[in-house]
């Protein structure tokens, strides 16, 4: 005998189409029919109702902070690129490299700067041939206006978004000093794009992030707090409930956890992370 549940199982694709959801968490599995009040998606995952998108929410939190790694890359060091290509002697690398033992905070780029006179433009060209990716350098470039990114996540991962392909939805993403896969996966995913990575100067680092703090568009909320995931995951859900929002998306970098609300009102909720070893070399 053919069961009723069977029967709408059958149908609903043919009839509904995408107006059919099932609710993404397993210990609900709630099935709706077109557009149903108080439906949330967090990553392209339907739930039906705050009390289950709070405990999806509560998952995906904890998967992503798992995702979020340091990635050490074994690299030829920027020093010793720039002896071997001649462009600094062997002294004023053992200069620089002392200078850095009474400076700690500066970098190794920085310090042959000072001590050989080498250029911005040459040390960004060098970090992107150690990383196999270009290097952007020239102050005429457009700001990118484009791709809404809150500025507090753009600061504290050293990256300035310099140019947006809206067909193809590829960002190209500049850094400084060295990528940062983990903030470029975890943009990809906020975004729904790709990122092309790229080396900046510091000066138009500086110029690039000055300009954006100016506009900064973006409606953002900061929790320096390292709050626990559960917390985090109650937090979101009251916002969502707040503005009525449609959709999340959730991306983890080094320092924060992104996540935007979508629809009706856009809005970022950024929670800092624990510090942990940063991505990438030091250069």
């Amino acid at each position: 005998m053919i069961s009723l549940g069977s029967v709408v199982q059958r149908l609903k694709p043919a009839f509904l189409g995408s107006s059919v959801h099932t609710c993404g968490l397993a210990s609900c599995g709630r099935t709706r029919f077109g557009k149903w009040r108080g439906a949330v998606t967090l990553n392209d995952v339907w739930y039906c109702s705050a009390n289950c998108v709070e405990a999806g929410l509560l998952e995906d939190l904890a998967s992503e902070q798992n995702r979020r790694v340091s990635l050490h890359h074994h690299r030829l060091p920027l020093g010793l690129l720039l002896l071997e290509q001649e462009r600094i002697s062997a002294s004023e690398l053992d200069a620089a490299v002392q200078y850095r033992r009474l400076h700690p905070q500066e970098r190794i780029g920085g310090a042959l700067q000072k001590i050989a006179g080498v250029s911005q433009t040459l040390i960004a060209q060098t970090v992107a041939a150690q990383w196999g990716c270009p290097s952007v350098t020239s102050h005429k470039m457009p700001i990118c206006r484009e791709a809404q990114l809150p500025y507090e996540f753009l600061h504290e991962h050293s990256t300035a978004p310099m140019y947006w392909e809206p067909r193809g939805r590829v960002l190209l993403l500049g850094f400084l000093f060295r990528l940062d896969y983990v903030a470029m996966a975890a943009i990809e995913r906020v975004l729904r794009c790709t990122v092309k990575p790229c080396i900046l100067t510091e000066d138009l680092f500086r110029q690039v992030m000055l300009e954006l703090s100016e506009r900064n568009p973006r409606n953002a909320a900061i929790f320096p707090s390292r709050f626990k995931k559960d917390h985090r995951a109650r937090i979101v859900r009251n916002y969502v409930e707040e503005i009525g929002a449609e959709e999340i998306r959730v991306g983890t970098g080094s320092c924060y956890q992104w996540i935007r609300l979508n629809q009706p009102r856009d809005m970022d909720l950024l929670f800092a992370l624990p510090a942990d070893a940063e991505p990438g070399v030091e250069i």
